[in-house]
């Protein structure tokens, strides 16, 4: 803005996939795999996702030493996918997709984030949003 002092900027967030054309936006930032080839697109960063708990969680639940223990965890989820969800594991080229059930949803990254730092129970989120509470170690 402050490059192009004429330009104004309407700053929307939100989770849901929108059509860029249909609601009059000029610009989206997704994540995850492009769904639509129609549209223009350009990779800004890469990540990864990690299975994160608090110590109080942990210290409350035990921690999962494989994927397949965590349909005894409360895991956390997306309003996306719902409560209901599948976790997919890659090791060593070797993929898993594990079921997994949670009590809490939420349609926000951050709100996700908060309530796994509670020690609400697992997610699974994206690195950058994750790295500085796991090196906190909250």
């Amino acid at each position: 803005m402050e490059a192009y002092p004429q330009v104004c900027v309407d700053l929307m967030l939100d989770d849901r996939v929108v059509d860029l054309v249909v609601e009059g936006d000029d610009v989206g930032v997704r994540t995850g795999p492009l769904v639509d080839t129609s549209v223009m697109a350009r990779r800004l960063q890469s990540s990864r996702m990690h299975a994160v708990a608090s110590p109080r969680y942990l210290a409350s639940h035990g921690t999962p030493e494989q994927p397949s223990d965590l349909s005894q965890d409360n895991c956390l989820g997306s309003l996306a996918t719902g409560p209901d969800s599948q976790w997919c594991f890659t090791r060593d080229g070797t993929s898993v997709t594990i079921p997994v059930r949670g009590r809490f949803c939420t349609n926000d990254g951050h709100a996700l984030l908060n309530a796994a730092v509670a020690g609400v129970g697992i997610i699974v989120h994206v690195d950058i949003l994750v790295a500085p509470q796991v090196t906190a170690g909250s």
